[in-house]
């Protein structure tokens, strides 16, 4: 959820993506509700690129099961994701492949220094 967060404030150039009204409101909602604030729709249509669009959305549904792994979230968002396409796609699919929101050194290099940072890494003092 945080992450979906932060990740609308990053397209729209550190506008808010909820304030604190907003959040309680949509909270308030429940898991069962997949409607999300005016406002916030307002904002994520603002977002350019229609796969962030929907990543964020999906990042943000109140219900954890119904968000993706970060891992999943980085394949679908990645540039290295169009490498696994037929030569029988789209034209459509093949320029918003080569848009993708995310730079290629997120899957190649910061994903797994974070993984091993994570996983190797266990004392804070280490990790600094």
């Amino acid at each position: 959820f945080s992450l979906g967060c932060v990740l609308i404030e990053l397209f729209l150039g550190g506008e808010r993506a909820l304030d604190l009204g907003d959040l309680m409101e949509y909270r308030r909602q429940g898991k069962d509700s997949t409607a999300l604030p005016q406002t916030l729709k307002q904002k994520l249509d603002k977002i350019e690129s229609s796969k962030m669009r929907a990543a964020c959305k999906n990042m943000l549904s109140l219900d954890p099961s119904a968000r993706l792994s970060p891992i999943e979230y980085l394949e679908r968002l990645s540039p290295s994701s169009s490498k696994t396409k037929t030569k029988n796609d789209t034209k459509a699919d093949k320029s918003s492949s080569s848009t993708a929101p995310m730079p290629s050194c997120f899957q190649a290099a910061l994903y797994p220094f974070m993984l091993r940072l994570r996983t190797e890494i266990l004392s804070p003092d280490a990790r600094i």
